[in-house]
């Protein structure tokens, strides 16, 4: 159960809604934030633990995220899962998330993501209230489509914006679909789905969320998943307004 302070603020944002003529949309990033860890980092893990398809290895995407920067290390390691098929990376999803085991790779332990508690309720309750839920990931969004199949039925799967990858035959083209949701690709899709309003709700927890940050309307609510002191300091500095901010735990 939400507490009794949030689901005030929860009937200010209804107030909100009607007084400023705001549609009732809230926008969830995935990892570290519904999710507690990485779901896009196992995926990396399974796939070349499976033999699966990837044209870059793990110690090469972790040297791109520190030379070049997560805008690019995310596009390239999705770019890189051309030629598995839609099923393969779905299914993969699936056998990964199916027990609740630290992942092994070669030695490497790798923790699974798992829901968090606070905001799989928040989820739940906006969905009673009739919000229109959406998932803007900078992961990719197949993976996201099998990970709402999962846990997330709230979110329904139009609703769901990762990064894809162009389709073959329902096999994956390293060229990507557009708009691509890292970094500024996030305030895109608000941008598409909002045609010139500014969303009620926004909940993240990195610098890559920003965007989604500042398209929230003054009297909407921030919500920072406190999941990395200096995510979350970098987050406030660069917010064009800190009003109705409120910190998740990641748990």
């Amino acid at each position: 159960m939400l507490d009794e302070y949030f689901i005030d603020r929860l009937e200010k944002i209804e107030e909100t809604h009607y007084l400023y003529d705001i549609p009732k949309k809230a926008f969830f990033d995935l990892d570290n934030t519904i999710l507690v860890g990485d779901i896009g980092e196992l995926i990396i893990l399974g796939i070349l633990n499976e033999k699966l398809k990837l044209e870059m290895s793990w110690q090469e995407y972790l040297n791109l995220l520190q030379t070049e920067g997560e805008k690019v290390a995310y596009r390239r390691i999705i770019e890189a899962k051309n030629g598995n098929s839609v099923y393969e990376i779905k299914q993969l999803v699936s056998n990964l998330l199916e027990n609740n085991d630290p992942y092994d790779f070669n030695g490497f332990i790798k923790e699974k993501p798992k829901q968090n508690k606070f905001l799989k309720i928040l989820l739940k309750e906006l969905q009673i209230r009739n919000f229109d839920i959406y998932l803007v990931t900078a992961g990719s969004h197949f993976v996201a489509e099998a990970i709402v199949d999962l846990w997330f039925p709230e979110i329904p799967q139009k609703n769901i914006f990762g990064v894809k990858n162009k389709l073959i035959d329902n096999i994956l083209m390293s060229e990507l679909e557009k708009p691509i949701p890292i970094r500024e690709g996030k305030g895109d899709v608000l941008d598409l789905v909002l045609q010139g309003k500014e969303a009620l709700i926004t909940v993240g927890d990195s610098p890559n969320d920003l965007q989604m940050f500042n398209k929230t309307h003054q009297e909407g609510l921030k919500l920072i998943v406190d999941h990395k002191t200096n995510k979350t300091f970098d987050i406030l500095k660069n917010l064009k307004s800190l009003d109705n901010i409120f910190f998740i735990d990641w748990n």
